[in-house]
C-alpha cells in the first residue's frame, strides 16, 4: 500500500495515459503542495493522488477510485497582489482505491490489486494484450469508432490524437487499456459521474463498451450540428439540443429569429483575446512564438475541457501585463527607507 499526498478535485477526471492542468485554488490542496511537493526538500514527492468529490446530499464524499499521477510541472502565479496560486501539469499513470485519508496524504492501493490474487503482474499483462472477453465484434466496433474520433480531431493539434493515431496504426499489438482511456479524454460531452463510473471499472470488456456507447452519440451529434433547424421544427428533442451545446466546434444553423448567441459570444471573447495579444507588445521571437501556441491550443480546446478556464486565464494575465511600460530605477537606500 502506498502513502502519497492527495489533491482533492470537484470536476474533470484524469485517466491513465492522458495528461491535465489542474488548477490548485482551495486551501487544503494549497497547503498540500507547500508542505509535500514545494517545501519538503529533503524528499519531494514527484507522485500524488488525484481524488474526487462528489455531491451526496449537502455534503461532499470522496469517491473510493482516484488516479495516480505523476508530477510533471508545477507552475506557480498571482494577480494583482493576489495570494498565490499553482497550476499542476500532471501525467495519469493509474487507477486506484483510496483507502485511508489523512489530509495531506492518503493510503491507495493500486486497482489491479484488489481482488488479492497472486501474480497480479501476470494477470495485468494477459487483461492488456490478451483480453479475451472482448468479442470480436465489440472489438472491431471499437477500433472503427476511435479512427473516426481520430480523423475528426485530426487538426486540432492535440497531443492525445498523436498518441491514439500510433496506437492506431498496429492493432495487433494494441493496448486497449490506453486505448480506451485516450478516446474518452477526447470526449467532451460525458459527465463527471459518467467519468467517474468509467475511472472505477476493472473490466476491460466494459470500459470498450463504455467508450465506443459515449463515441458514437458524441460522433452522430456532431453529424447533425449542421443540419438546419427549420421554423417548423420547434420541438426537436431537448436532449439532442442539450448534447449539441456542449460539443466543440458544433454550429447550429438556426432560423433567422432564434437568439441563441453562443456560439457567437465564445468567437468574439476569442477574437478579442487575440487582438490584445496581437497589440499588447509581446516581445518577438521566442516569448511571442510561445504565447501564440499557447493561444491556438486555447482557440481549439473545448469549453467544457478543465484545461479551457486555465489557458484563458493565463493568457489574459499575459494580456494585461504592461509590456512596453517601464520605470527608471530607484537605488537611493535612504530614499527607500523614508519612504
Amino acid at each position: 500500500m502506498l502513502e502519497l499526498p492527495i489533491l482533492l478535485v470537484t470536476d474533470g477526471v484524469l485517466l491513465p495515459n492522458t495528461r491535465m492542468k489542474i488548477p490548485v485554488r482551495t486551501a487544503s490542496n494549497l497547503a498540500m503542495i507547500d508542505s509535500c511537493l514545494l517545501n519538503n526538500t529533503a524528499d519531494p514527492y514527484s507522485t500524488i493522488v488525484i481524488a474526487y468529490k462528489q455531491e451526496n446530499g449537502n455534503s461532499k464524499k470522496v469517491f473510493p477510485i482516484g488516479t495516480l499521477a505523476s508530477i510533471e510541472q508545477i507552475v506557480c502565479w498571482s494577480t494583482n497582489n493576489s495570494r498565490i496560486q499553482y497550476t499542476l501539469n500532471l501525467m495519469g499513470a493509474a487507477r486506484v482505491e483510496i483507502r485511508n485519508i489523512n489530509i495531506p496524504l492518503c493510503k491507495v492501493k493500486h486497482l489491479e490489486n484488489i481482488s488479492g490474487k497472486d501474480n497480479c503482474f501476470i494477470k495485468e499483462l494477459i487483461q492488456r494484450y490478451f483480453p479475451g472477453d472482448i468479442s470480436q465484434k465489440d472489438e472491431i466496433d471499437f477500433i472503427e469508432t476511435a479512427k473516426k474520433l481520430a480523423a475528426l480531431f485530426a487538426n486540432e493539434g492535440n497531443s492525445l490524437i498523436t498518441k491514439l493515431k500510433v496506437a492506431l496504426k498496429d492493432i495487433s499489438v494494441a493496448n486497449f487499456d490506453e486505448l480506451t482511456d485516450l478516446c474518452m479524454s477526447l470526449l467532451p460531452a460525458v459527465s463527471y459521474s459518467e467519468q467517474l463510473a468509467y475511472l472505477s471499472e476493472t473490466d476491460i470488456s466494459k470500459r470498450l463498451k463504455m467508450v465506443t456507447r459515449h463515441a458514437k452519440s458524441y460522433l452522430k451529434a456532431r453529424s447533425m450540428a449542421v443540419l438546419e433547424i427549420i421554423p417548423e421544427d420547434s420541438k426537436m428533442d431537448e436532449n439532442i439540443v442539450n448534447m449539441l451545446e456542449k460539443l466543440r466546434g458544433t454550429r447550429l444553423i438556426v432560423p433567422a429569429n432564434n437568439n441563441n448567441k453562443k456560439g457567437g459570444s465564445r468567437k468574439n471573447e476569442t477574437d478579442d483575446l487575440l487582438q490584445k495579444l496581437e497589440t499588447v507588445g509581446l516581445p518577438e521571437e521566442s516569448v511571442k512564438e510561445t504565447i501564440m501556441n499557447e493561444f491556438e491550443k486555447f482557440k481549439n480546446t473545448s469549453s467544457n475541457s478543465p484545461e479551457h478556464p486555465v489557458l484563458r486565464s493565463y493568457l489574459q494575465l499575459v494580456a494585461n501585463l504592461p509590456w512596453n511600460v517601464s520605470t527608471p530605477d530607484k537605488n537611493n537606500i535612504k530614499e527607500s527607507r523614508y519612504e
